[in-house]
């Protein structure tokens, strides 16, 4: 009953191997050229799209 509610150490070792194969990921993405979309043009995206739904939802 002890260890139902709580992760292990195995699952925080996995999930901290998936983080650093998607920061190797990226890197290899950089030196590739490959842009990556800014943090600002990404919440402006998604601010648009929360304006989009809320006129479709209020009817406007």
């Amino acid at each position: 009953m002890v260890g139902q509610n709580h992760p292990t150490i195995w699952k925080l070792i996995t999930k901290i191997r998936y983080e650093i194969a998607a920061d190797r990921e990226k890197l290899a993405l950089n030196e590739l050229g490959e842009a990556q979309p800014g943090e600002q043009s990404i919440k402006r995206k998604n601010g648009n799209k929360i304006k989009c739904i809320m006129h479709s939802f209020c009817g406007k």
